[in-house]
């Protein structure tokens, strides 16, 4: 303990005087004494001499972006890698390793819609009028409701397809986020309702986030496909095709992330993997559903 009116030597190696007779090791932003270089109460971090240099200045700058072990790079790593880390260790408390359930599919979401509007992609959270209005379930209503702005060929249904899908592209980035309590459903229901709701909202923020990573990689996977081998790459882009694949891959995806995130058996959680994986077709549904109203109304 430094004595009044001497010189306290920080963690950091920096000298700071004392005029009032106090300390001055601690916490400029929330006043904590500090016992280490950061405050162990809000994180700020004791400044000296060096860190007014520009070197430090740029360090600390691009730390965050290079930093190989930083908790953007620590946890798109293990929800790509290692399915349902993310979901138990939020769980169980420890959160300061990676980033917020919100987060990563918030960043995941801002992602695929910057891939998709620079080189194009699957239009699955972006769907097109055309696609609205031949939907199976709301299809006929989504129709007549269209059928107001004129015939299907005729110049004015041409115009306001050409407003509905720009339209769409601007509200789906923020209303995709509706398919996560939807999810979430399916997950509480597939446990039977005995697990906290929170929590199935959690798997389903992660889940959901890999499967926007997916829908980026798999167009880029199938472009790569048609350099090497044409003919197979115009297989992979059939509808028939992709989804079996995309449901599998899924499936297979889901019942891993149960099995660690939540500690399910591997025959329970292969069989609520599958099923959650086929349960995104209506959930996929109910979402454009949504988004059609949503853009309609709008444009009304």
């Amino acid at each position: 303990m430094p004595t009044p009116g001497t010189p306290s030597v920080q963690p950091s190696g920096s000298v700071r005087t004392t005029g009032s007779g106090r300390p001055s090791d601690s916490c400029v932003t929330c006043g904590t004494p500090l016992a280490g270089r950061y405050c162990h109460a809000c994180g700020e971090r004791a400044l000296n001499p060096r860190d007014t240099r520009l070197g430090a200045f740029l360090r600390d700058a691009l730390a965050g972006v290079l930093d190989l072990d930083s908790r953007l790079w620590r946890s798109f790593r293990a929800l790509v890698t290692r399915p349902g880390l993310l979901t138990a260790e939020h769980i169980r408390g420890r959160r300061r390793p990676y980033l917020g359930p919100l987060q990563v599919f918030l960043l995941a979401n801002l992602l695929f819609f910057a891939v998709l509007t620079t080189i194009g992609g699957f239009n699955t959270f972006t769907t097109q009028l055309r696609y609205q209005v031949g939907q199976p379930v709301y299809g006929e209503v989504a129709e007549r409701l269209v059928a107001r702005r004129g015939a299907p060929a005729s110049p004015e249904r041409q115009a306001y397809a050409r407003r509905f899908d720009e339209s769409t592209e601007h509200y789906a980035n923020s209303l995709v986020i509706l398919m996560v309590p939807l999810f979430a459903v399916v997950l509480w229901l597939l446990h039977g309702c005995r697990r906290p709701f929170v929590h199935e909202t959690v798997m389903a923020l992660h889940f959901l986030a890999f499967t926007l990573l997916v829908m980026i990689a798999l167009p880029l996977l199938i472009r790569a496909a048609g350099w090497v081998a044409p003919a197979a790459a115009v297989r992979m882009e059939s509808d028939l095709v992709l989804s079996v694949i995309l449901t599998a891959g899924l499936g297979l995806y889901l019942a891993a992330a149960l099995r660690r995130g939540f500690g399910c058996g591997v025959g329970a959680s292969l069989a609520r993997g599958l099923v959650g994986a086929v349960a995104m077709v209506p959930v996929l549904t109910i979402y454009r559903m949504l988004l059609f109203f949503a853009v309609y109304f709008t444009l009304d």
